[in-house]
């Protein structure tokens, strides 16, 4: 008998995922392989109890840094597209067909950005629904476990199947029996308010975007008979500041265990590699110094140096306190759109006293960041397959089912 509707497909796993006595690559750059020294919760889940067949690990950026996968792989399909990141992998196996579900994490919409490149569906769970047991730690609260199916049906099976399998603390999660989309109306979506969210309508989108997004609230109103209703936050524009203070915080303290003695590369520091300032140091902090300037990437090294700056104590009030207050701020005004009744505008930026520029070269990111500071649900759907466009859905913590249900109207 099949263990579940997972049973016997195949699928992979991120690298940065522990999947026991597979040789799992490190995600500290140049490594070799080393033999996991345990399996991770989420691969325990897929393989043991749900019986789906691991073909293959995955590429990423280092540690899940970037968006692109600057690793030394290069893009084996085309030299002149990307397939995104940091789970660059996970959806390039499952566009290719390869792999029908790939697991990945997202931290600041590490599966959701690549599902959207490659036309294909990537959803990432309320924060904490599955366990981060043996995943390599980037930024500890916004690291999510999620995955990349090709279709919403495919992505909604494999929700049911993994979270009702039991966590590595032995208590079972509560599992959703209905069906998500088991409404007797003709139009599915009759009972669903759908808010569209007009802080994240940016000058820079191309028309191509602002389209897709239009035709796309047309359809769920339309077709699908939902009400749709504008809702704001000016937080979210202060999100991808804070997101990289707070993110960039925690991966200088997450890192810091990559010294060359417990984890990392073993480089011999007494040999011409050109790091004059070693000889200044004692053995120790060779080792140390050595080890994180040739094993870290230069992505990796900028986003530990930052976070080391804002942990600093003239920058730890200034820079980190008040982008912790922002996240915050954020998650609650969110969380107030949802329980609207309403055309709702949560609450103005100037109330905290808040005062963190944001900046340009992170503009990408302002669809994926707000809804990991929140923590919320969030599923990627691709809308127009020859242009390679997605669109996102999210809600409150919990309401994983009422996506699946908008996602598969779309």
């Amino acid at each position: 008998n099949p263990k579940s509707l997972l049973d016997g497909i195949p699928v992979t796993i991120k690298a940065n995922i522990a999947v026991g006595k597979w040789n799992v690559p490190h995600t500290i750059k140049g490594n070799d392989t080393a033999e996991g020294a345990y399996e991770s919760d989420i691969a325990r889940k897929l393989l043991k109890d749900c019986g789906a067949v691991l073909i293959g690990i995955t590429n990423m950026d280092e540690f899940g840094m970037g968006s692109d996968e600057t690793t030394k792989y290069s893009n084996q399909s085309s030299p002149l597209l990307s397939p995104g990141g940091s789970s660059s992998g996970a959806a390039a196996a499952t566009s290719h067909g390869s792999s029908l579900l790939s697991i990945g994490t997202d931290t600041g919409g590490s599966l959701r950005l690549p599902s959207a490149w490659t036309s294909t569906v990537g959803f990432k769970p309320s924060y904490g629904t599955w366990s981060r047991y043996g995943v390599v730690s980037y930024a500890s609260s916004l690291d999510t476990v999620g995955f990349v199916a090709g279709s919403t049906e495919c992505a909604e099976i494999a929700w049911r199947c993994l979270d009702n399998y039991k966590g590595t603390t032995g208590e079972d999660r509560s599992y959703l029996q209905q069906s998500s989309s088991d409404s007797t109306d003709t139009k599915p979506l009759q009972s669903v308010r759908i808010g569209i969210p007009t802080a994240f309508s940016l000058e820079e989108s191309p028309p191509l975007i602002s389209q897709t997004w239009s035709e796309g609230a047309n359809l769920l109103q339309f077709v699908g008979g939902a009400t749709l209703t504008k809702v704001s936050s000016q937080w979210v524009k202060l999100s991808c500041a804070a997101y990289y203070v707070l993110a960039c915080a925690e991966a200088s303290s997450n890192l810091s265990r990559y010294d060359g003695v417990r984890f990392g590369m073993d480089i011999d520091f007494d040999a011409d590699n050109n790091l004059e300032s070693l000889s200044n140091m004692t053995v120790l902090e060779k080792q140390i110094s050595a080890t994180r300037s040739f094993g870290f990437g230069d992505e990796v090294q900028r986003r530990v140096l930052a976070g080391t700056s804002v942990l600093s104590s003239d920058r730890f009030h200034t820079h980190y306190e008040a982008a912790a207050l922002v996240r915050a701020k954020l998650s609650r005004s969110l969380e107030g759109v949802f329980r609207s009744e309403s055309d709702t505008e949560a609450m103005e930026c100037d109330e905290g006293k808040v005062d963190i520029d944001s900046t340009a070269a992170f503009a990408n990111d302002v669809m994926t960041i707000p809804i990991s500071l929140g923590g919320f649900p969030s599923v990627s759907v691709p809308f127009q397959v020859s242009t390679m466009v997605g669109l996102q859905v999210f809600g409150a913590r919990g309401s994983e089912a009422t996506i699946f249900k908008v996602a598969q109207a779309l």
